[in-house]
């Protein structure tokens, strides 16, 4: 039973660092364990975190039976902070798709659920999602609240913040923007330091700026 714990505890702060694989890794070991022993609690904390895994990969169904098992066992036993985690994982799926409104429609529960750090987290896909649909009233709050906290947040938080200014930005002043987030490329985790890139490069195609 501590094992399980302490496997899907580490499996979560894998994926705050981004390190998926061995988040996966983690999760489906201490699934197994949960399960056997009847854990049901840790069972749903571990397919959270196959569910986020899963939304990365791209592999819908997959993330589909994790995000089911995880609600059923939240609404029973009233943890909420694993449906919120599941909710963010469809979302980031949906981000990743082009379902644009259905990521407007779902990251609100998770930016008002009782997890202010996935609430902080769901900010530059709240940005993003609302820059390609232009509701831009929307997208310049989700930034003013990301740029709140990565004032005081982790340095990984500056390069995503002065990424989102350059999206709500656009033009050359948005190609600056984009220049200073990668100026802080050390600061960011690595998943976030490819999606900045591909931002700018989709940006720099639309300036047609293609070399």
């Amino acid at each position: 039973g501590i094992l399980a714990e302490a496997l899907t505890t580490r499996a979560m702060r894998y994926i705050r660092e981004q390190r998926f694989d061995e988040a996966g890794r983690e999760a489906q070991e201490s699934l197994a364990f949960a399960r056997e022993l009847g854990y049901v609690n840790v069972a749903a904390r571990s397919a959270s975190v196959l569910a986020h895994v899963a939304a990365l990969h791209g592999e819908e169904s997959e993330l589909r039976v994790h995000a089911d098992e995880v609600l059923e066992v939240a609404a029973a036993n009233g943890i909420t902070p694993r449906a919120m985690a599941v909710h963010y994982a469809v979302a980031f799926l949906d981000l990743s798709r082009g379902r644009w409104s259905d990521v407007l429609d779902r990251l609100p529960t998770v930016r008002a659920g009782n997890d202010p750090f996935l609430a902080r987290l769901a900010l530059p896909d709240t940005v993003e999602a609302a820059v390609r649909l232009e509701r831009d009233e929307e997208a310049q709050e989700a930034l003013d609240e990301l740029e709140a906290w990565a004032s005081h947040g982790p340095p990984w938080a500056k390069p995503l913040a002065a990424s989102c200014r350059a999206l709500v930005a656009g033009g050359d002043e948005g190609s600056a923007h984009f220049e200073e987030a990668l100026a802080q490329r050390e600061q960011a985790r690595p998943f976030d330091l490819l999606r900045i890139q591909l931002l700018y490069g989709e940006h720099l195609r639309r300036e047609r700026r293609r070399v």
